[in-house]
């Protein structure tokens, strides 16, 4: 307790004598204006000088004469603190230095506070708010509330319904918008009608890897992209696409799809289709669908398409029906092929190891994902293809687990 009075008289006495220096130098000033105006200041500043000398002489008789303030600390630390004291006072000193200066912290700057100080107060997050969220700080659920939310307000700090539709575009799966691991299934069916010429159009504007389509022709044999043999399921006719002939196929409009934007479409033709394809450089990615009016007939007059638009290395040809697979590889050796397999064929070793030596096969295409047969399709040198997801989380685990080519509408 003493030592803690000795410490306060100690600071009004320093307080007072940087009071009284205040005092005098105002009085200096003020006796040169008076000397301007003809008054003699000389004996006013003494007068100062005499008062302020009897007034901390009365307090303290250890008080030296007005003279350098740095004499006057000086004798001040010699004869009224000890050392412990003395540390102290200038412990003192510097933690009020850094109050002082704490608004001018930015939230990279760390405050060395004393031991004990900081405990039990306020987080890091208090102090300087949340931390950026990172990519995955949202959860698939959230992200799609937050798009929903900004698309409903129409313009949200500069966002708008358009400018988030063209981002989803852009930034679809998990590769934004480098889609070169990606095949359009039906072409951007999740943008317009499947196996039109609108949906094979915009894959190849966003840069896929490929774009799949299914094989079917007429009964006039007119190659066309149509996914079922009933016409019923995906568009507005009836019957089947073999029992019909063009002119009668041509008339129609496909369902299936996107077809808000586009409306509905009529069916493409196959030609129409490598047209698109050669165009934008992408794999055509062709499912060679069962047929009832002449399989190799119908497999041979797209091979003969294929060869005349010299687009032979940029074809293939996937089909999980053994004895297509095998008249295919007959007409040609270098035909790019692929096995297509269901999710118990997926795990048939055998029908794996027969892709590689029956057919030769550039890869095998399954509908599930799993470690252990990326392992075994790779062993034979051949690529791992899933069909089919559109969502980027899945996308990612599958990536994870040794697939090299996703499948996708691309919504």
């Amino acid at each position: 307790m003493i030592r803690k009075n000795r410490l306060e008289n100690n600071r009004s006495e320093k307080n007072r004598y940087e009071k009284n220096r205040n005092e005098m130098d105002r009085t200096r000033n003020n006796g040169i204006e008076a000397d301007k105006r003809g008054i003699f200041r000389i004996p006013v500043v003494f007068l100062w000088i005499l008062i302020a000398g009897m007034v901390m002489t009365s307090v303290s008789g250890t008080v030296p004469a007005a003279g350098d303030p740095e004499e006057f600390f000086e004798t001040f630390e010699e004869t009224e603190l000890s050392p412990e004291e003395l540390e102290e006072w200038e412990e003192i000193e510097a933690l009020e230095e850094e109050l002082e200066s704490a608004e001018e912290l930015e939230p990279s700057e760390e405050i060395d506070w004393p031991e004990g100080l900081g405990d039990g107060l306020l987080s890091e997050e208090d102090l300087w708010g949340p931390k950026e969220t990172t990519e995955d700080g949202l959860s698939d659920e959230e992200l799609q509330e937050l798009i929903d939310w900004l698309a409903e307000e129409g313009d949200v700090d500069g966002i708008n319904e358009a400018e988030l539709e063209q981002q989803e575009e852009k930034d679809h799966g998990v590769s934004g918008d480098d889609n070169s691991m990606f095949i359009a299934h039906t072409g951007m069916a999740g943008k317009a009608p499947q196996n039109s010429t609108a949906a094979f159009d915009l894959a190849g504007q966003n840069g896929y890897w490929g774009i799949e389509t299914d094989l079917r022709w007429s009964k006039d044999h007119v190659l066309v992209c149509y996914h079922d043999e009933s016409l019923e399921k995906h568009s507005n006719g009836t019957g089947s696409v073999s029992s019909r002939n063009w002119s009668y196929l041509k008339n129609i409009y496909v369902s299936a799809g996107n077809t808000k934007t586009y409306g509905s479409l009529p069916i493409a033709t196959f030609e129409e289709y490598l047209d698109i394809c050669k165009s934008y450089g992408c794999n055509a990615i062709i499912d060679v669908k069962s047929c009832a009016n002449g399989y190799k007939q119908m497999l041979k007059a797209a091979y003969d398409m294929i060869v005349e638009k010299d687009m032979l290395g940029q074809v293939v040809f996937q089909c999980s029906l053994e004895k297509y697979l095998d008249y295919i590889r007959d007409m040609d050796s270098k035909l790019r092929i692929w096995l297509l397999v269901g999710q118990k064929g997926a795990w048939d070793g055998a029908k794996i190891r027969r892709a590689y030596t029956r057919w030769n096969c550039e890869a095998v295409n399954a509908p599930v994902a799993d470690t252990s047969i990326a392992r075994a399709i790779h062993s034979y040198g051949m690529l791992y293809a899933f069909y089919q997801t559109d969502n980027s989380k899945l996308q990612r685990q599958y990536f994870g687990k040794g697939v090299d080519l996703i499948m996708e509408n691309g919504k």
